[in-house]
């Protein structure tokens, strides 16, 4: 068999050692990124469980209110029934219990390294005013993708601008899922 001749002793060889340095260095980014990507996924499912709790609990006191309601009608005397200002209080309490909203929105289907993406949010229906509470969390479908975690930017009553920037190019789009909550 014969010998193929791979290097001439003493041959410089800090060309093949930096690239060995290199690809050592692109290997640790990478886990950093996926770990990054895990934990981001970590998150998002406790916010979404502390979400979908903290519903269940306004379900819950919505339910007491109504009853309270029904309680308290029965109590007033039918002579009192006609006072449309206590029913339109009790009425008012009910409905300030909580009011939920979620709306989902989808960037541009390729999105730049370090682009800063906006996303408009427009409610199906008006908060009263501006004092709620929006939380935006990255759609499952979407995945994990190296972005910022979205914020937001600006609300009114009728909607928010959602706003991330990615520390990557995308070839897909992504979504977010805003959830619109207001107590009291």
């Amino acid at each position: 068999m014969a010998l193929r001749v791979i290097g001439i002793v003493g041959q410089d060889l800090s060309g093949l050692q930096s690239q060995i340095d290199a690809a050592m260095q692109a290997a640790t980014t990478a886990q950093a990124t996926g770990a990054n990507a895990r934990n981001m996924v970590l998150t998002r499912d406790a916010t979404l469980n502390t979400l979908t709790s903290g519903q269940a609990t306004l379900a819950t006191q919505q339910a007491s209110l109504e009853s309270l309601a029904a309680t308290l009608g029965a109590a007033i005397p039918a002579s009192e029934v006609t006072h449309a200002a206590q029913w339109a209080a009790i009425n008012a309490l009910i409905a300030k219990a909580a009011t939920f909203k979620l709306k989902r929105v989808s960037s541009a289907a390729t999105l730049a390294l370090g682009a800063t993406v906006d996303l408009a949010v427009t409610w199906d229906a008006p908060f009263p005013d501006a004092n709620y509470v929006a939380l935006p969390v990255l759609d499952a479908a979407t995945g994990v993708v190296n972005i910022t975690t979205p914020g937001i930017k600006s609300q009114t009553a009728t909607g928010c601008v959602v706003s991330f920037k990615t520390n990557i190019a995308l070839l897909a789009a992504v979504n977010i899922n805003v959830i619109g909550l207001r107590f009291g």
